[in-house]
């Protein structure tokens, strides 16, 4: 059967749907429409003066490096263009050219570097700690120092600033002299120390020219991105090595970059130093990335950019939207408005019911609130299909002579043989594993945790029986085994809690019985210890239950002294919850399908129920308990599942690009032969051309 998306949906969202494409505009207010052209003002010209360009995040405007006229840091209004003010240049000396690229700190701090050509020559750094204090102080030298590189200062970049230290990336073209060097850049902080790594012949890049040499973009603290033109190169750093980890394909032309994450998406602009045409795509998939919009606001003939230098900056990022700056040398300086819709996408929102998890367990997140003393739990093997746990089990049986104390240190593990298998929901064992901690595990891999968590447990290689606590067990507070008439117990024998970060004084007896001959396993209590309370982190409390490992589905924490009056059912295995999924992203004009899984062999019927708004957090359904509404409805459509445990619904989306940015809910529910319903997650389509 092939559904197409209905023409209901389609008429209602028809007149909404223009608005939400992605855009990149002249920032109008900007120069003339977004643009100062080269000669229009003293400090942006056509004779390679103007090379490094940043944002300031703390006041909005900008930081250009102007050397026409002198060694100037001209500080223009970042909506307007317009100049607001110069910093101190007092002191800026040395380098074939004293000041040539800058950045910004997160803080507001200024750095400006200058230009070196020879691998002597000292690499300096000029900082003002804010826009305010640059105006009426000179800067304080943070860097002076040869980096090894034979130029350095082509390429600037910094990151930090606040709680974390400013640090510097950078690089330059490499003379004939250095080229052993190929392909290299520089790292170090900007604190005055003028300590710095060189990585040089970085693996993977250009042994013939410098990939780093152009341009630098920050990704991460420990990640950067460099260029010269055709390949960009995701870098990592670590200690004195330097990996490229992708690559990102682009033309000869397109160097000075900048990197930023819109509404999710990792976005990388980027200007062609000839055409001085911006482009901005989308790097979730480095080698594989994705145009999302391209514009110029330059106009006639350009001055040609021999020396393929420039500037790219992002600025404020509000939600999808953010502004963008861009100086190809010689070519003037460019504002844009960009607004970013995240490709297409399906989402699922919450979860689904009708599943069960074949765990159970209760977290004491505090060993003071424990409940258990002298009671007893029993889970029943049900012949393999999983167990029946009720709150009544058998009484304690006190280590007879034949007990072996097994010497387990803290935190120690160790393993025993059964004289007969002991049949368990996957399988049988003949060995058993056991762990100071208070678990018994049906094969080995559940490590020696102290921290007694439920995910963990979930998450374990095998399924465990637990009575899970920080011990401290010593040679004769330990666990002790045996078996008798085909039972296997495992006894921790008046053991110790830790109180503090030293072994409390109040003791434990409590013990495991494990029947070979059914594959019932009790937990017995006797006195037990909710007094003392673990100093080391995260060893506090208890988890007591049992689950499969592998992970398994989390039941959530339960009231084992309340809860068990009425046996609890677990399956052997997870039966997991009704879900609906999408086979592909909804890209306009494909098609997907909308899979309805895990559906209950009584079901005859589905619903699959559409709408343009999600209920996050989801509405607990009255008709069908542990369910919940995910969508506000405004179309639905009934299928015939025939019992099948699996169904897919066709869609094929419009290929008119006015639905770009469109967003629709479904969900799926399932109706039940005994007249039940169960319903799935929700799924939040996003629409897009790409």
């Amino acid at each position: 059967m092939q559904h197409v998306l209905g023409s209901t949906l389609v008429a209602l969202v028809a007149a909404q749907v223009l608005s939400a494409q992605s855009v990149i505009a002249p920032l109008a207010t900007f120069g003339t429409n977004g643009w100062i052209a080269p000669g229009t003002v003293a400090y942006v010209t056509t004779g390679n003066t103007e090379r490094g360009l940043a944002y300031n995040p703390s006041t909005g405007n900008l930081i250009l490096v102007s050397r026409a006229g002198g060694n100037n840091l001209q500080v223009l209004d970042g909506q307007t263009g317009l100049p607001v003010g110069t910093l101190n240049n007092t002191g800026i000396t040395g380098g074939t050219f004293a000041v040539n690229m800058v950045g910004v700190a997160d803080d507001g701090s200024i750095h400006a570097c200058n230009l070196t050509t020879t691998a002597s020559a000292n690499f300096k750094i000029y900082s003002w700690p804010s826009e305010a204090a640059g105006t009426l102080n000179p800067p304080t030298v943070t860097y002076d120092a040869s980096t090894g590189l034979g130029r350095t200062g082509d390429s600037f970049a910094v990151r930090g600033g606040g709680a974390s230290a400013v640090r510097f990336a950078a690089s330059g073209s490499t003379p004939a002299a250095n080229l052993a060097q190929n392909s290299c850049f520089v790292v170090g902080p900007v604190d005055g120390t003028n300590l710095s790594t060189a990585f040089t012949a970085v693996p993977g890049t250009s042994t013939t020219n410098n990939d780093y040499r152009l341009s630098l973009t920050w990704i991460d603290a420990n990640t950067l991105l460099g260029t010269q033109g055709s390949n960009a190169r995701v870098t990592s750093i670590a200690g004195g090595t330097a990996t490229v980890l992708d690559t990102v394909p682009t033309s000869a032309a397109q160097r000075a970059m900048d990197y930023t994450v819109i509404a999710g998406i990792p976005c990388l602009a980027i200007v062609d130093t000839n055409s001085s045409v911006v482009s901005i795509f989308d790097v979730s998939v480095p080698n594989t990335p994705v145009l999302l919009l391209s514009a110029t606001t330059a106009t006639g003939t350009l001055i040609p950019n021999v020396n393929g230098t420039g500037a790219v900056a992002w600025g404020a990022v509000n939600g999808n939207s953010a502004t963008l700056y861009a100086m190809s040398s010689n070519q003037g300086i460019q504002a844009f408005s960009v607004t970013v819709q995240p490709p297409a996408s399906a989402t699922a929102i919450g979860v689904g019911c009708g599943g069960t998890p074949a765990s159970f367990y209760e977290h004491f997140v505090a060993s003071t609130s424990f409940d258990l003393s002298n009671s007893a739990l029993k889970m029943i093997n049900l012949g393999g299909s999983g167990y029946a746990v009720q709150g009544i089990g058998n009484p304690f049986v006190p280590p007879s002579a034949g007990a072996v104390n097994l010497g387990l240190a803290d935190d120690g593990v160790t393993t025993v043989n059964l004289t007969a298998p002991f049949p368990h929901a996957s399988g049988l064992a003949t060995t058993l594993e056991v762990c100071a901690n208070g678990f018994v595990s049906v094969a080995t891999g559940n490590g020696t945790s102290y921290q007694p968590n439920p995910a963990n447990l979930r998450n374990r290689t095998a399924a465990s029986f637990n009575v899970w606590h920080d011990w401290a067990l010593s040679p004769t507070a330990n666990v002790w085994f045996e078996e008798i008439a085909g039972v296997a117990y495992f006894t921790w024998l008046n053991v110790p809690s830790y109180n503090g970060t030293t072994v409390g004084t109040v003791l434990s007896t409590f013990q495991i019985q494990l029947d070979t001959s059914t594959g019932s396993v009790d937990f017995v209590f006797a006195s037990m210890d909710n007094t003392s309370v673990s100093g080391w982190q995260g060893g506090d409390g208890y988890v007591v239950g049992y689950s499969p490992g592998g992970g398994a589905i989390d039941p959530g924490s339960l009231d084992l002294s309340a809860s068990l009056t009425i046996p609890l059912v677990l399956p052997a295995v997870d039966l997991p919850n009704v879900t609906l999924s999408a086979s592909a992203a909804p890209v306009l004009g494909s098609s997907t399908n909308l899979v309805l899984d895990n559906l209950p062999a009584s079901a005859p019927l589905a619903v699959y129920v559409f709408g343009f708004t999600a209920i996050p957090g989801g509405l607990p359904l009255p008709i069908a308990p542990g369910c919940a509404q995910y969508v506000v409805p405004l179309a639905s459509l009934f299928v015939v599942t025939g019992g099948a445990p699996s169904f897919s619904l066709p869609q094929t989306y419009p290929t008119d690009p006015a639905y770009a940015g469109l967003e629709l809910v479904a969900q799926g529910v399932s109706l039940t032969g005994s007249g039940g319903i169960l319903a799935s997650n929700g799924l939040q389509l996003y629409l897009e051309t790409f």
